[in-house]
C-alpha cells in the first residue's frame, strides 16, 4: 500500500505548529529542568555540609566521650592512689609509735634485766629476758603499769643464777 498525501498545505501546517508548540514548550522545560538541577545541586550541597557537620560533630563526641574515660580512669587512679598513701602514713604513724613505745621500754630497763627476745604481733608486745633477780622483772613491770596495760609475769624455770620471764604487753594508752 502506498501512502497518498492529497492536503500536503495542511500537513506543513501541522508540522510547524507541531516545532512552535514543541518549541515553546522546550524553553520552559529546559528552564525548569536547569533550575530544578540547580536547587537539587544546592540541596545536594547543603545536605552534603550537614553530613559533613554530622561527621564532625560525631568526631567530636567520640573524642570527648574517650577524653572523659580517660580523666574518670585517672581520677580512680588518684582516689587509690590517695587512700594507698593514706594507708601507707597511718601504718608509718603506727611504726613510729611502736618504735617510740619500743625506744621508752629501752630506756626504762633496769641493769639487772636483760631482754632476749621481742615479738610484736597484733598490736600485742611479747618480751622475753633474763634477771638477776625475780624481784627486779617484778619492780620492772610494776614501772611498765603507768604507761602500758601489761599482762601478769610469768617466770620460767631458773637457770644459773638467772630467772628466765615471759611479759606481755599490750598498746599504750592513749
Amino acid at each position: 500500500m502506498v501512502w497518498v498525501n492529497f492536503m500536503p498545505w495542511r500537513q506543513r501546517q501541522q508540522r510547524q505548529r507541531l516545532r512552535h508548540f514543541c518549541g515553546l514548550q522546550l524553553a520552559p522545560f529546559l528552564g525548569l529542568m536547569l533550575a530544578l538541577s540547580l536547587l537539587q545541586g544546592r540541596d545536594y550541597g547543603e545536605r552534603e555540609q550537614q553530613r559533613s557537620q554530622h561527621a564532625i560533630w560525631q568526631e567530636a563526641t567520640a573524642l570527648l566521650q574517650q577524653r572523659l574515660t580517660e580523666v574518670e580512669q585517672e581520677q580512680r587512679l588518684r582516689d587509690e592512689v590517695q587512700a594507698k598513701w593514706r594507708s601507707l602514713q597511718a601504718r608509718r604513724e603506727q611504726r613510729l609509735r611502736q618504735l617510740a613505745a619500743l625506744t621508752a621500754l629501752g630506756a626504762s630497763l633496769p641493769e639487772t634485766l636483760w631482754l632476749t627476745r621481742l615479738a610484736w604481733q597484733a598490736g600485742r608486745l611479747t618480751l622475753q629476758g633474763r634477771a638477776l633477780a625475780p624481784e627486779a622483772a617484778e619492780n620492772w613491770r610494776q614501772t611498765l603499769t603507768s604507761h602500758y596495760r601489761v599482762g601478769p609475769l610469768q617466770q620460767n624455770a631458773p637457770t644459773a643464777a638467772m630467772y628466765d620471764f615471759t611479759l606481755n604487753v599490750a598498746e599504750i594508752h592513749e
